[in-house]
């Protein structure tokens, strides 16, 4: 695994945000947690599950939502399944 370099890109993608999650597959997925704002999409659910539990499902360091898709870190993602 050293000679391969997974090693090194497993440590990296540990520290930073390996789960990586279109905002579709987002909503569909976690779309139970707030039925109405998931009509909005999956942006639209981050950003009421970030501000409506005032950072304790989404907490601030631990996601990242880019254009198209929404970052976490591993703890992130075990929170919220």
């Amino acid at each position: 695994l050293r000679s391969a370099a997974i090693l090194p890109v497993a440590k990296i993608r540990q520290s930073g945000f390996p789960v990586r999650l279109p905002f579709d597959d987002f909503n569909a997925r976690f779309r139970s947690l707030d039925p109405r704002a998931a009509r909005g999409g999956g942006k639209a659910l981050i950003e009421a599950l970030s501000s409506a539990t005032g950072g304790r499902v989404m907490k601030q360091d631990a996601y990242r939502v880019g254009k198209t898709k929404v970052f976490m870190r591993v703890e992130q993602a075990a929170d919220l399944e």
